[in-house]
């Protein structure tokens, strides 16, 4: 996975969350090239500050910092990320089935259309197995940024949607080619 992706998709949400005085030294760090400074040190705060992150932002942040080799006591450890019930019944839903199959393969056709922002998030959720978590970001993707799809590929991120226990009627949107 592309690292400078990963960062900028990690500043966007370190600029959701966090107070302006820990924003600035947070870019700072980064300005300096001193990222796992920075990631170290937003990982400090969300846990002093008790900042409620995203289970996506959490993950994000267990990404970079196994990337950049931070132990997690000094990362993302102490950080209470709370997983809703959904997710984790998902993830042993879709755990031995084909499921991680057919979603590469629907993310391999489409991918070339994605920003490398999208397409590197998505990829990185995949490659640690949080299907839940690539569905619903290359869903996001293609229904805000209009991408056109085939039927056939909706179809089948409906089914392993509906595979994983959420409701398919929440995926529409989708700028279905004319076949």
């Amino acid at each position: 996975m592309d690292l400078d992706c990963l960062v900028s998709t990690i500043v966007d949400e370190v600029n959701k969350v966090m107070p302006g005085k820990d924003r600035a030294l947070f870019h700072e760090f980064l300005d300096h090239a001193e990222l796992q400074l920075a990631i170290e040190f937003i990982c400090d705060k969300i846990f002093e500050y008790d900042v409620p992150i995203p289970a996506r932002f959490g993950k994000m942040l267990q990404v970079i910092s196994a990337k950049l080799e931070i132990e997690p006591a000094r990362s993302w450890w102490p950080i209470m990320i709370e997983e809703p019930e959904t997710h984790q019944l998902a993830r042993l839903r879709a755990e031995g089935t084909g499921l991680y199959v057919q979603a590469q393969e629907v993310f391999e056709i489409v991918k070339k259309y994605l920003t490398p922002q999208f397409a590197c998030l998505v990829d990185e959720f995949l490659s640690h197995n949080e299907l839940d978590l690539a569905i619903d970001e290359l869903c996001h993707c293609l229904i805000n940024h209009q991408i056109p799809i085939s039927k056939h590929n909706v179809d089948t991120l409906r089914t392993i949607w509906l595979d994983m226990g959420y409701n398919p009627a929440e995926l529409v949107g989708f700028n279905i080619l004319k076949e």
